[in-house]
């Protein structure tokens, strides 16, 4: 048992009970299941654990990131996103293209 103290350090022992008016996180702020203090009093999260996205692959159309937590994930990048691959005057991903073959 024990608890973070307000210097940010682990401290051993008994489990430190707020007598003021505790912290500012709302239900929201906190992943689901858990529990914290604010000025309401006891409070059990709501905000969802989505855990990794994986891989995002751009495509033509927006994807949507799920709200709540995540640990991370990637965007897939493409070696061939190149100016000298995509049409001049044209823009990809923020890649200006400069290629004016035929």
């Amino acid at each position: 048992m024990g608890y973070w103290n307000a210097q940010g350090n682990w401290v051993s022992g008994p489990t430190l009970i707020l007598t003021g008016p505790g912290g500012t996180a709302e239900v929201g702020d906190v992943l689901t299941g858990e529990t914290f203090t604010n000025g309401d009093g006891p409070q059990t999260g709501t905000m969802p654990n989505n855990g990794s996205l994986g891989t995002i692959t751009p495509t033509t159309t927006s994807q949507n990131i799920p709200a709540g937590y995540t640990s991370g994930g990637t965007v897939a990048g493409d070696a061939e996103l190149l100016p000298e691959n995509i049409k001049e005057g044209v823009t990809i991903f923020g890649v200006l293209g400069t290629y004016t073959g035929a």
